[in-house]
């Protein structure tokens, strides 16, 4: 434990760390296995510099404001009982805030998103659930990976507003199958977020943030129509159709002629 006169530290532990009076902490690594609490129970808990634990990281303050990257290996926790911040430079911040680990859980009234949040970890889904409200502010960055039919999914159990210039970034390192996938779920409101993603004609729209692959439009029961899951989540629409629907399609291109979808099928 340390006193309320420790008002910064530098440098690398092993082993469980618990910290308490701690008002802010920058370019502190621990090692895989270790886990980290660093808790301010009367004040703002400041993240300026680097944050890498290779196990459990916990942080607790009355406001806890990141202005650095955070990632953990193991679950990342954090509470407050006013705000979590994470910030950037344009929002105020000294640095550019982010947290990534493969389960987070943050818990706070009001959780303010200006840099990025990115559960799991490169080739593993993750899970993030924001227990209040998640406001995604301008120039935020939701990570949600994609390994086939896997994803990660962000809960925001308080509901979660989006402003313009918001993004969501859906990378898939092996493309996923036809249908509907939620990947932030809770009441919403504001502007549907920008949309960066290796997925060919991927689109966002509210509903649920739902990430929807239909089926090829030449194939029976395709066409690719939206995916909505209800009033409580933002959908991500996928479409992978092929360059040309139908034989006919194809043929009056190449041929100058014209031949019905019917017939087409019928072949």
């Amino acid at each position: 434990n340390a006193g309320n006169s420790i008002g910064e530290t530098d440098g690398s532990a092993t082993g469980s760390v618990g910290i308490v009076g701690l008002v802010g902490v920058g370019d502190l690594g621990v090692t895989a296995g270790t886990t980290l609490d660093l808790i301010n129970p009367s004040g703002t808990l400041a993240i300026q510099g680097a944050l890498t634990a290779g196990g459990a990281l916990g942080l607790q303050g009355t406001t806890v404001s990141v202005h650095d990257p955070v990632v953990a290996g193991g679950a990342l926790t954090i509470s407050a009982t006013t705000a979590i911040d994470i910030l950037t430079t344009a929002a105020g911040g000294s640095g550019n805030g982010g947290l990534t680990a493969p389960t987070l859980s943050l818990t706070a009234p009001t959780t303010n998103l200006y840099g990025t949040l990115t559960p799991g970890a490169a080739g593993a889904v993750g899970t993030a659930t924001v227990n209040g409200v998640l406001n995604l502010q301008n120039g935020s960055v939701l990570n949600i990976g994609f390994n086939g039919n896997s994803h990660d999914t962000i809960t925001a159990t308080g509901g979660f507003n989006a402003a313009p210039g918001a993004t969501v970034s859906a990378q898939a390192s092996t493309a996923p199958t036809s249908g509907a996938y939620t990947i932030v779920s809770g009441p919403h409101s504001g502007t549907v977020p920008t949309l960066t993603t290796n997925i060919t004609s991927a689109t966002l729209a509210w509903g649920s943030l739902v990430l929807t692959v239909p089926a090829p439009a030449w194939l029976p029961g395709g066409g690719g129509a939206a995916g909505a899951n209800g009033p409580s989540a933002l959908d991500a629409d996928l479409y992978g159709q092929p360059a040309w629907r139908t034989l006919g399609d194809w043929d009056a291109q190449a041929q100058g002629a014209t031949l019905d979808e019917t017939a087409c099928r019928a072949l």
